[in-house]
């Protein structure tokens, strides 16, 4: 297991698609504070050290599918999955390789995009205003929920061994995630009455009484839309990047869908015909 580990991280480090996508984190890394820099001189705006910082999960969301994609659908398109098999290797051995690998390339994205984003922010944007304990738990559930995303695509991509098609269904289920979640976030915030109404009375607008929002959750159903929001992508991403994470749900949620999706991934792979 050791052997081939190390064998997959050689590759993965090699691998053109994930050094582009590396060359893309640092880039996006030293954007992100020289903007805030520019919008200081130029409008003379405030930017402080975590406003944009949380862009990375967004970003991330589509680099994971396709640096995961490119990774394992070209070791299942040259026979590289086969030929480990043939030698002796589990099938186990090569699908929980594939998932550390993987794991290691999510967590390599991370740190070159925060490595210039620190270094520049630090002195080109205003200090934190919030604490840095909450800051780094932020971050520790970002990257939570990136490893999770990672998860669902290996499970896809050991299962659809064509790298156009593991892509496209990958990003397929990247994109619903990110709706889902958003609908639930924008659910939650339907106030209950609507107060903002106007009408025409003589040829001028004027306000209507408040009424009943019909599209307010009521609270025998709000733990259904937060459950959704804390545990789909696009939920996730929302309360981090607005810096109102509850970072213990969204942080079990994505353990707990990552440790899911990866039996349920490896199930499939175990069963699958490879010749």
């Amino acid at each position: 297991m050791i052997k081939l580990f190390r064998s997959d991280i050689h590759a993965l480090f090699l691998d053109k698609g994930f050094r582009i996508i590396s060359l893309f984190s640092i880039i996006l890394g030293a954007f992100m504070p020289i903007l805030g820099y520019i919008n200081k001189i130029r409008y003379d705006e405030i930017t402080v050290f975590e406003d944009g910082f949380f862009i990375f999960l967004s970003a991330f969301s589509f680099s994971i599918p396709f640096f995961v994609s490119l990774f394992l659908g070209k070791s299942f398109e040259w026979g590289t999955v086969r030929n480990k098999l043939t030698v002796g290797h589990r099938r186990s051995e090569v699908y929980f390789s594939f998932l550390f690998t993987s794991f290691i390339g999510t967590l390599t994205l991370v740190v070159l995009y925060m490595v210039p984003y620190i270094l520049l922010g630090s002195f080109m944007l205003e200090k934190l205003e919030i604490p840095l304990s909450y800051f780094l738990l932020f971050i520790m559930a970002g990257i939570l929920v990136l490893l999770s995303l990672t998860s669902l695509a290996v499970a896809i991509n050991n299962n659809i061994h064509s790298r156009a098609i593991s892509l496209v269904v990958t990003l397929c289920v990247v994109i619903a995630l990110l709706m889902i979640g958003s609908i639930a976030v924008q659910m939650l915030l339907e106030p209950e009455m609507i107060t903002t109404s106007m009408t025409m009375v003589d040829g001028e607008f004027v306000p209507i009484d408040p009424y009943p929002n019909p599209r307010h959750v009521k609270e025998s159903q709000r733990w259904i839309w937060e459950s959704i929001k804390d545990s789909t992508l696009g939920g996730q991403i929302h309360q981090i990047t607005a810096l109102e994470c509850n970072w213990k749900s969204v942080s079990v949620y994505s353990i707990a869908l990552g440790v899911i999706i990866s039996i349920i991934g490896f199930i499939f792979f175990n069963k699958k015909d490879l010749k």
